[in-house]
């Protein structure tokens, strides 16, 4: 061998040993680990891959400003529950509020207006026994936040004014029906609350409440019988 030749081959042997030595420092040892070093080697900042080489990694969809993300509440279903249940008591509570405020006036103008000893009985029955439930309602409404009514709805405002017009057994036959209606719808709202109600409260409340709502039906329902204006009434309750 000349010593050209000589020389050229230890440079080719030089040269073999530098590049062993650096893949033994700077790259990864497992087979897995060198598989991921070429393609984080490849992968260039800018989402670009070298010359020759195919882009393998998976992209991750990030949102958009116009897109929020979306957080995972596990009680988000307890809480609309109980947004839900608590509209509910609120809407009874307005209903019943507006009932006993009508009930109480009215039975006032059957104390001044009525004709018969029965029917003012029972318009003095109204004023008291309203008067007990609004002192039920009352702390309910404020754990609600929320306020009963104190002005008469529109349609209890017309009933108002079309007894005021009148007296005596005109008075009785239109004070008994709109009484018998009244407790029918109360009778059936009452009932229905006290089968939905959670808060132990309410459903004390409610409880007792449609006792007395009930005991009312079947007072004015013997009123009507007793003074025989039954023709006048919706259809009663046989309870």
């Amino acid at each position: 061998m000349t010593t050209i030749e000589r020389a050229s081959t230890l440079r080719m042997a030089i040269a073999g040993s530098v590049a062993v030595l650096c893949l033994g420092v700077v790259a990864p040892r497992t087979a897995a680990a060198q598989t991921d070093f070429m393609q984080m080697v490849a992968y260039s900042p800018g989402g670009q891959t070298m010359p020759g080489e195919t882009q393998q990694q998976t992209q991750i969809p990030r949102p958009s400003a116009s897109q929020p993300v979306l957080h995972s509440d596990p009680n988000a279903g307890d809480s609309a529950e109980v947004t839900g249940q608590m509209m509910i008591d609120k809407m009874f509570l307005r209903r019943a509020g507006e009932d006993a405020l009508a009930e109480a006036q009215m039975g006032e103008l059957a104390l001044k207006n009525g004709g018969s000893d029965a029917v003012k009985r029972f318009g003095q029955r109204m004023i008291d026994d309203q008067q007990r439930l609004n002192g039920m309602f009352e702390p309910l409404a404020r754990n609600l936040r929320m306020k009963l009514p104190t002005k008469l709805s529109k349609k209890n405002q017309a009933e108002f004014a079309k007894l005021q017009a009148l007296s005596g057994s005109g008075f009785d036959q239109e004070y008994v029906r709109y009484s018998v209606e009244d407790h029918l719808a109360d009778d059936k709202e009452f009932t229905t609350e006290m089968e939905v109600a959670t808060d132990p409260s309410i459903q004390t409340a409610v409880t007792t409440g449609q006792k007395i709502v009930h005991r009312h039906l079947l007072r004015i329902e013997k009123v009507a019988k007793d003074e025989n204006i039954s023709a006048a009434l919706p259809i009663a309750s046989s309870k």
